[in-house]
């Protein structure tokens, strides 16, 4: 009999074992552990609540039991005393390969049935923003895979230790190591738990997937290596482990390969091309420019990009050219700086070449690049440039926010285009951006409202963005633009076409327009906009946690639009008026920030719940608002005061870690989001609120 052969008695055997059936039964079911709130990533989208958590926990579940079949079936001749017979009739080697292969066929079985069964209730659940392609990428990048290597891991351990339980033992430590702290930031090392941070509704989730996909390629490099070099110590002829070793040895092909995939997977962790270099104590490290004369003489007058993404590679390409102005009589050191993951192709200066030293030197998610500039009045400098952006390793948990995925550009400062350390001229300087991206994204930008510049033929676009300064920052993906009424404040929204109808439905241009009118009156107009210079609400990407503003740009991660937060009683009574909260935010977190260091729970988010509660009581009345909030605050506060562990701390050091961590929690938001604003009411009602 040939291989095949003995490999399809294998997997028949395999399934037709009840043990085989209750392990594939379990595992299905395992992922049901992930739809409640406590998985290993955050449920603040959708995909991550229904999708990355019953995944991630179908993996550990499925890794565990998977690891023990395996034990099963690899340990079944010598349990039942027939190893002796098997040997005889076949190669022990081709066994036990088509033993291995036979579980993986099993677990590759399991996931599709997981798959199927599972995705009626996801279907359900997500309603318009189930996407399939995030739904299959997560079952066959992050969990079946999880499984093969608990496979491969257990396979080597018993065919070298030929034990049952030392075998699972060193499973567990090798299972444990991976979902420890240790590892909790080093994307590579995590083969049972991939990183995972969250998953976006609305835009590209390629980051996750690239990822994992290059963390699984090194797992199998390693493992497959060692499963190879295990091969060498199976038992034949009644031999221990040495006496095999050396019998198995004489197939030399067999540990030059090994050895040739295990330096290959070192080659891969060594050389890894998603997270930088950085040294993670930040903090000392002095990147400081040294300012001397030949600086001082140096002038940046205005700079002009040029670039072409390859969004399904996160790649891109492109031409900065900068007019500079220079005084010095010699020739001028210049330094720029870039994210590490670029490199830079050529450096010209009016039309001539110009040597440069990339010095390597990952800080704070930059690299630097040195060179000389001629001893002439007027530069035209030109800088060529790519590669794939990468992640600071002091961020990496959260990948930072930055991106380039299939349907979502996310991109400004040196992660868009190198950064030349010259002074801006006394003009101030401008900046001008050519950005060739696919069709069905659309552009917005720092700065004027953007053009559309050519329809190509290869099924992109160019689109034309401008602002002052040296300095752009670009989002790109499936927007819906809405106009609001700001007044004499020109205020353009954006947000994913996904919420489309959502936005339709709460009549958010409305809720908008009364935010900003309601803000505008009584905290002041947003100064920097202007006619032609428009005030941008931006909704990005929910791995940009949070939000923040850059020059006429404010955006707010697209958690803030989740069903979870727009239905947060704590934000406000309606999705309209969660989504009224977070406009006011342009106000109290972006243009003025409230902090006590003394407090830590005086913060904006406390201004911006009364502020809520103010529009709420001027749209729809006094008696609207009370219900909806200051009662809703005042029970709140209560229920905090009347918690057994408030009233008695001294216990807390006796309870688990877990509970103590939740209650801590929950008096934060407490805090920030009723006992702050109820404050701020009280103090209203004795001096009195504003009526007109």
């Amino acid at each position: 009999m040939n291989f095949l052969s003995y490999f399809r008695v294998e997997v028949n055997r395999i399934f037709r074992s009840k043990t085989t059936w209750f392990i594939i039964a379990l595992s299905v079911l395992v992922p049901l552990g992930g739809y409640n709130l406590s998985g290993p990533v955050p449920p603040l989208t959708t995909a991550s609540r229904f999708i990355a958590n019953p995944v991630l926990i179908g993996a550990l579940g499925g890794a565990i039991l998977f690891a023990l079949l395996t034990l099963f079936e690899l340990n079944r001749v010598h349990k039942n005393l027939t190893a002796e017979l098997t040997d005889t009739i076949v190669s022990p080697h081709i066994l036990n390969i088509a033993r291995l292969f036979g579980v993986i066929v099993s677990a590759t079985v399991t996931v599709l049935v997981a798959t199927i069964v599972h995705l009626p209730y996801t279907v359900l659940k997500m309603g318009d923003i189930f996407n399939l392609k995030i739904y299959l990428n997560s079952y066959f990048i992050l969990m079946l895979p999880s499984l093969w290597i608990s496979i491969l891991a257990i396979a080597a351990f018993y065919q070298i230790i030929h034990r049952t339980d030392l075998s699972f033992v060193l499973f567990i430590v090798f299972f444990l190591l991976s979902t420890s702290r240790w590892f909790a930031d080093d994307y590579i090392l995590r083969w049972v738990n991939p990183l995972v941070p969250i998953l976006s509704d609305d835009f590209s989730n390629a980051q996750v997937f690239r990822m994992a996909s290059y963390n699984r390629l090194f797992w199998f490099s390693i493992l497959i290596g060692i499963w190879l070099l295990s091969m060498l110590c199976v038992r034949r002829y009644g031999k221990g482990l040495l006496g095999s070793l050396i019998r198995n040895g004489r197939r030399i092909y067999i540990p030059l390969l090994s050895v040739t995939l295990i330096i290959g997977g070192y080659y891969m962790y060594v050389n890894q091309p998603y997270v930088d270099h950085s040294p993670l104590d930040w903090q000392n490290i002095d990147t400081s420019l040294n300012i001397n004369e030949e600086f001082t003489k140096l002038a940046l007058k205005d700079t002009s990009i040029d670039i072409n993404f390859n969004t399904k590679r996160g790649t891109l390409s492109g031409t900065a050219i900068y007019h500079i102005q220079n005084e010095n009589t010699v020739s001028p050191k210049c330094r720029l700086g870039i994210n590490p993951g670029y490199t830079i192709k050529q450096i010209t200066a009016n039309g001539e070449e110009v040597a440069f030293s990339d010095l390597n030197n990952d800080t704070n998610n930059f690299k630097y690049v040195i060179f000389e500039l001629p001893p002439e009045k007027d530069i035209e400098l030109s800088i060529d440039y790519g590669g794939m952006h990468q992640i600071w390793s002091v961020v990496v948990s959260t990948f930072g926010g930055s991106h380039i995925g299939d349907n979502y550009i996310d991109l400004g400062g040196k992660d868009l285009a190198p950064i030349l350390e010259i002074p801006s001229s006394e003009e101030g300087g401008q900046i001008t951006g050519r950005f060739t991206i696919p069709e069905n994204l659309n552009l917005i930008a720092t700065g004027d409202t953007v053009k559309l510049l050519s329809e190509n033929d290869d099924g992109t676009k160019t689109w034309l963005a401008h602002d002052t300064g040296s300095r752009l920052n670009i989002f790109a993906g499936d927007y819906v633009k809405l106009e609001i009424d700001g007044g004499n404040m020109p205020v353009e929204f954006y947000y994913s076409s996904k919420h489309q109808k959502v936005m339709e439905k709460m009549d958010a241009q409305n809720i908008m327009e009364h935010t900003i009118a309601y803000c505008t009156d009584h905290y002041g107009p947003l100064l920097f906009a202007t006619p032609g210079y428009p005030f941008k609400i931006i909704q990005s990407s929910a791995f940009l946690f949070g939000g923040g503003a850059i020059k006429n740009c404010s955006f707010m991660g697209e958690i803030y639009f989740s069903d979870e937060n727009l239905n947060n009683k704590q934000h406000g009574a309606s999705s309209g008026e969660v989504l009224s909260h977070e406009i006011a935010h342009q106000w109290w977190g972006l243009s003025a920030q409230s902090m006590d260091m003394e407090n830590l729970d005086w913060t904006d988010e406390g201004v911006t719940v009364y502020t809520t509660y103010r529009i709420a009581k001027e749209k729809f009345g006094a008696e609207y608002a009370q219900k909806n909030y200051v009662e809703v605050w005042k029970q709140e506060v209560k229920d905090q005061k009347n918690n057994f562990y408030n009233r008695h701390p001294e216990y807390l050091d006796i309870l688990p870690e877990k509970y103590a961590a939740r209650l801590y929690s929950s008096n934060t938001g407490t805090n920030m989001y009723s006992v702050m604003p109820l404050t701020i009411y009280k103090a209203a009602e004795l001096v009195g609120e504003r009526r007109e």
